[in-house]
């Protein structure tokens, strides 16, 4: 008679939804998850179908609630220019303001005021400060209509911010700005704090100015937000010189948050930044970067995503600590064998896009994390069984590969828990086929009566507590 035995497989896991969907893995479109809630991300790397010094009418939001900017009068519009800081685009505003100069606007919504707090971050290379009025961004219909918010370059080329126009306490940096030069420029409004300690701006991650703001509140205005401009004044005052990416989160950021987005522009654009961590790949990999870390219980981020891989949960994660991980920008559909894991290229396939991470800090280990991911549009291969993660510590998957089981949480999300990551592995994401073969090809011996017993081979094993019937 024959007898199977068989492992039945149980699989337990934990579900973390990957959320963090902005710059830098900090915020989503609508702050679930006690995440900030990001409500614009005007990113020109993600513009697509425009060539170098193409008019722009349109610049989508990344943030996912279509607060889109947008110029309908043609002569008024910014260009498209490829190419302008560490290979990635900007958009190109003219500054002529005889003639009105370039500007966008963003049609007004109640997730851009109504508010106790808001965040806005700008990469901007200003061209044209001459002590004029060069408006960054407004909030408003003229100087006495509607205003809520914006900043502008004035007088000795210093940055000045205003936040309900009509409670007068417009300030400015101390910091001169100058032209051609990048700067982000970061104004951080929290109307819970003492009048005194609302506003702090910075500059390229150096604290310039904590500023003292009258309103606690931003009220809803139906005024539109104007890009490059500030809106209402004779002549326009526009900015001329390029912004790379306009950000704004309603509500207020901690430290940890500050500091990622900070390194997300440092690693992307390869820019200074005074808090930069020094991600050692910015070279190879500075596509969507994103982080976790955190500066004490109150201020951290805890889970992050880059392109369709999520990074959270790190089981050892110490006050000031910080991890990093960007990708090459590589393929992330399509499985082949190139550069198969460990030279198993009939067992083995993986897609192009590689993940590299970076760990600072006291100690710099995470200890072990959860990697989660979105496998859309990837599809299993004909004979094989299972999604699966591999991870490298030099980026050569040819050898030394260790190979990681995806578990699936729904549809097409798929997550690894416990997994060790160290400062400099390579992760990408593939599909194995899963064989049973004999140790041995054949074997003889006398008949005892006894039960025969066989050695088997897995070329790749079962998680912990599965198994299959043999």
């Amino acid at each position: 008679m024959r007898k199977f035995y068989s492992l039945v497989i149980f699989v337990f896991f934990i579900y973390q939804a990957h959320a963090q969907t902005g710059p830098g893995g900090i915020g989503n479109g609508t702050g679930a998850n006690g995440q900030p809630e990001n409500d614009l991300w005007l990113d020109a790397s993600k513009i697509t179908l425009l060539s170098d010094g193409d008019s722009l009418s349109l610049w989508s939001d990344g943030s996912g609630n279509s607060n889109d900017a947008t110029q309908a009068i043609s002569n008024a519009r910014p260009v498209y220019k490829s190419n302008v800081l560490n290979g990635f685009p900007a958009i190109r505003f003219d500054g002529l303001d005889a003639s009105g100069g370039d500007y966008l606007q963003v049609a007004d919504a109640d997730n851009l005021d109504d508010t106790t707090a808001m965040s806005i971050f700008v990469l901007v290379y200003p061209t044209n400060l001459n002590g004029d009025p060069r408006g960054l961004f407004s909030k408003r219909e003229a100087s006495n209509n509607d205003y809520v918010y914006g900043q502008y370059f004035q007088l000795q080329n210093v940055l000045r911010t205003d936040i309900v126009y009509l409670s007068n306490d417009r300030f400015s940096t101390n910091k001169q700005f100058s032209n051609n030069q990048w700067f982000l420029t970061e104004l951080l409004y929290d109307g819970s704090l003492p009048a005194a300690d609302r506003v702090e701006i910075y500059e390229s991650g150096t604290l310039d100015i904590t500023a003292f703001e009258f309103h606690p509140f931003i009220p809803n205005s139906p005024a539109n937000l104007y890009i490059g401009t500030l809106k209402g004044t004779t002549g326009g005052f526009t900015l001329g010189g390029d912004i790379a990416e306009f950000i704004i989160y309603r509500g207020a950021l901690n430290s940890s948050h500050r500091i990622i987005l900070e390194n997300y522009f440092a690693i992307k654009y390869n820019i200074p930044m005074a808090s930069d961590k020094n991600y050692a790949y910015k070279s190879t990999h500075k596509f969507e970067p994103a982080g976790i870390g955190q500066d004490d219980a109150q201020n951290n981020n805890l889970s992050a995503q880059s392109s369709i891989l999520a990074l959270g949960s790190a089981s050892a994660l110490t006050d000031g600590e910080y991890s990093f991980f960007a990708h090459d920008n590589g393929d992330a559909v399509s499985l082949s064998t190139a550069e198969a894991p460990n030279g198993d290229a009939v067992n083995a396939q993986r897609i192009a896009r590689e993940w590299r991470v970076d760990v600072m800090g006291a100690d710099s280990d995470l200890g072990t994390v959860t990697l989660t991911t979105d496998l859309t549009g990837i599809t299993l291969p004909a004979g094989f069984t299972h999604f699966s993660l591999f991870i490298d510590a030099d980026g050569d998957f040819t050898s030394g590969a260790r190979q990681v089981d995806l578990q699936q949480v729904s549809g097409s999300t798929y997550q690894a828990t416990g997994v060790t990551v160290s400062a400099g592995d390579v992760i990408t994401i593939g599909a194995i086929k899963r064989t049973v073969s004999f140790s041995q090809s054949t074997s003889s011996g006398l008949e005892d009566g006894a039960i025969p017993s066989f050695d088997i081979v897995l070329n790749y094993s079962y998680p912990a507590g599965s198994g299959t019937d043999v």
